[in-house]
């Protein structure tokens, strides 16, 4: 079970880098001029890998709701990522342009609701929130399997995310910002998904890093000494941050929880091996 689990946790992250390709992709068809064909291609690999993400948030959801832990899988199993990465896209993008392009898109309103969803394409973006879910995967990442670690991450990755497609959505839906041309604004789209996926990318590795150092390992430490008996290794406590509470916690277990409880095992440890005094039995004798 363990070992499907696992492929199939591969398989959909290999989907999600595929469909972040697919927007790099699409944004360089426009610049480059390649063609009706590539672009009808693209409308429909992006409607597939939108339906894909939809269904899985469905049958996760589905899952949760049977378990009576719906709420808890939106809000502390990443479900709002799965829902902010699939249903919008879906629903607001693929879908329509789909739509749009199997009808041909002949008449006014048509071409009113295709010049909206050109503004709204941004929202595609946010299949990089995707990569957040099967961030443990990322066994070299240090410590990435702290489940703290990882809800940091994520919750600073999806606000870098959300706020620049916020800003991006509103400059054009206001007039503040107005393209002169399809190739400026693949342009645009293009350099706002290189520097999230830098950045998406800085921040599971660098910040993680430093998170799990400054906020995670010390943590482990204190909460390994206090609930194991035989653990008895002292928190790291770096000069530049011993003010931070959580260091300051650290300072105080090594300096008075650890050396009580090993002083209370040494007793231990001496009372157990004294031993103990002999005492003639004469009961045999009668």
């Amino acid at each position: 079970m363990k070992t499907l689990k696992k492929v199939l946790d591969y398989l959909l992250l290999g989907i999600i880098f595929l469909s972040i390709l697919q927007i790099i992709v699409d944004d360089l068809g426009l610049i480059f001029h390649w063609g009706n064909n590539f672009h009808v291609g693209m409308v429909v690999t992006g409607f597939a890998f939108d339906l894909i993400f939809t269904t899985e948030f469905g049958l996760r959801s589905f899952s949760a709701i049977r378990k009576g832990k719906f709420l808890h899988y939106i809000r502390y199993e990443k479900g709002w990522i799965d829902f902010l990465a699939s249903v919008p896209l879906l629903l607001l993008n693929s879908g329509p342009m789909l739509f749009m392009l199997l009808t041909g898109g002949g008449t006014e309103g048509e071409r009113s609701v295709a010049n909206l969803l050109k503004v709204i394409r941004a929202v595609r973006i946010s299949r990089i929130l995707r990569v957040l879910r099967v961030l443990k995967i990322f066994s070299h990442i240090e410590n990435v399997h702290s489940k703290m670690s990882q809800h940091h991450v994520s919750f600073i990755a999806a606000l870098m995310v959300l706020i620049s497609l916020g800003t991006y959505l509103a400059f054009n839906l206001t007039g503040l910002v107005r393209f002169a041309d399809v190739d400026t604004e693949a342009r645009l789209s293009l350099l706002v998904t290189s520097l999230l996926i830098v950045n998406v990318a800085a921040l599971a590795t660098i910040y993680a890093g430093h998170f799990s150092r400054t906020v995670s390992d010390p943590v482990y430490v204190v909460k390994r000494g206090l609930r194991e008996k035989s653990y008895g290794f002292t928190a790291k406590i770096p000069p530049e941050y011993a003010d931070h509470e959580v260091f300051e916690l650290a300072d105080i277990y090594n300096r008075q929880w650890l050396p009580f409880k090993l002083r209370v095992l040494e007793k231990q440890r001496k009372a157990e091996s004294k031993p103990s005094p002999v005492t003639d039995d004469y009961s045999d004798l009668l």
